[in-house]
C-alpha cells in the first residue's frame, strides 16, 4: 500500500528476461484469412520453446505468390511484450470484436495492431522473422486446407493440429470446429491432438443430473473422443418415450476431443421433467463412416 494506506489492486502477470527466437521456436498456429464481410482477420503464433520471447522483436511479412515479392513488414507488437513458453499470441485490427465473436478464444492473449500483413482470401504465404531477419517460421495457407465437408469457410479459421509438426505440412492444418465457434484466437486450438493413443468414444460426467442450481451435478458434460478431427457430430436428447427434447448440436464439425454440456433444459429453455433420458450422439467421418452412441442419464428434481 502507499503512504496514505491505499492498497494496490491488480492482477499478477508473468515476465522475464527475453531471448532471441530461433527457427521453429515460435510458429504460426492459427489464421483467419477469410473473415465474414463485417468481421476482422487475425493471426496467431505459439511459443513452443522454453524461451521467453519478446513479441516486439518478431516481424511478420506476407509474400505475393505470383511475384514472390515480400510486402511491408509488421512487428507483432508495438511495445515490448513477453510471450511465455507455451503461450498463444493472437493479433488483429479489432481486438474487442474478435474476442467477442470467437468465444472459445482467450481475450488476455489477443492484441490489437493498427495493421496486419496482407491475407488473401484464397491462398497466401506468411513469414515470421526475428528482428535481425533470421527466419523463424513460414506458413503457406490455402482454402483447400479447410475441411472438405464445409460448404462455406468464411469466418472459419485454419488451425494447426500439432505444434511439433512442420508448418509446411499441409496435413497439419484443419478448420476450427463448429463446437468451438469456428475459431480459438489466443487459446488452445480446437483440433489440437494431445493424445495420439486416443481410443475414441463418449463418456458422460455422471449418470444423473439434478438441475436445481445448487452447484452439485447441475450440468451433464458429454466428453467426445474421436480418432481424428474429420468428424461431423449430431447430439440430441430424447426422453424415455422417444421424443426429442433438446438439440445440442446438429451436423457440427468436431475436433479430436470436445466437451459439450447439457443443463437439463429443453429447446425452449424449460427444465425437463424428472425421468430417464437418452443422449444420442452420431458422428460422421470424412470417408462416410458413421459411429453412433446412446448413453442414458437420469434427471432428478
Amino acid at each position: 500500500m502507499d503512504c496514505a494506506g491505499n492498497e494496490f489492486i491488480g492482477n499478477g502477470f508473468p515476465f522475464g528476461v527475453t531471448l532471441k527466437a530461433g527457427a521453429n521456436d515460435i510458429v504460426f498456429n492459427e489464421v483467419l484469412f477469410d473473415p465474414l464481410p463485417w468481421e476482422h482477420e487475425y493471426i496467431e503464433i505459439y511459443n513452443r520453446s522454453e524461451k521467453i520471447i519478446d513479441a516486439g522483436s518478431l516481424i511478420m511479412v506476407s509474400v505475393n505468390i505470383e511475384s514472390a515479392d515480400t510486402g511491408k513488414i509488421f512487428f507483432a507488437s508495438d511495445k515490448p511484450r513477453c510471450i511465455m513458453p507455451g503461450d498463444y499470441y493472437a493479433v488483429t485490427k479489432d481486438r474487442e470484436s474478435v474476442a467477442y465473436r470467437y468465444y472459445s478464444g482467450d481475450p488476455a492473449h489477443i492484441f490489437g495492431l493498427s495493421s496486419l500483413p496482407s491475407l488473401p482470401d484464397d491462398e497466401g504465404v506468411l513469414i515470421l522473422y526475428y528482428r535481425d531477419l533470421e527466419k523463424v517460421d513460414c506458413l503457406h495457407y490455402s482454402e483447400d486446407q479447410h475441411f472438405d465437408l464445409l460448404s462455406n469457410t468464411a469466418g472459419i479459421s485454419l488451425e494447426r493440429i500439432d505444434p511439433d509438426r512442420k508448418s509446411a505440412d499441409i496435413t497439419n492444418w484443419h478448420s476450427a470446429t463448429g463446437l468451438s465457434g469456428w475459431g480459438t484466437p489466443g487459446a488452445k486450438n480446437s483440433v489440437l491432438i494431445e493424445d495420439e493413443n486416443n481410443p475414441g468414444g463418449v463418456v458422460l460426467s455422471s449418470k444423473k443430473i439434478t438441475p436445481d442450481n445448487d452447484g452439485f451435478e447441475d450440468i451433464l458434460t458429454i466428453d467426445l473422443m474421436f480418432e481424428s478431427a474429420d468428424r461431423v457430430v449430431t447430439i440430441f436428447i430424447f426422453n424415455d418415450n422417444g421424443f426429442r427434447v433438446r438439440k445440442l448440436a446438429e451436423s457440427i464439425t468436431s475436433g479430436e476431443r470436445e466437451k459439450v454440456s447439457w443443463d437439463g433444459t429443453d429447446d425452449y429453455g424449460t427444465i425437463v421433467a424428472e425421468g430417464i433420458y437418452i443422449v444420442f450422439i452420431r458422428s460422421v467421418g470424412k470417408n462416410g463412416n458413421i459411429d453412433v452412441w446412446k448413453k442414458v442419464c437420469a434427471v432428478i428434481r
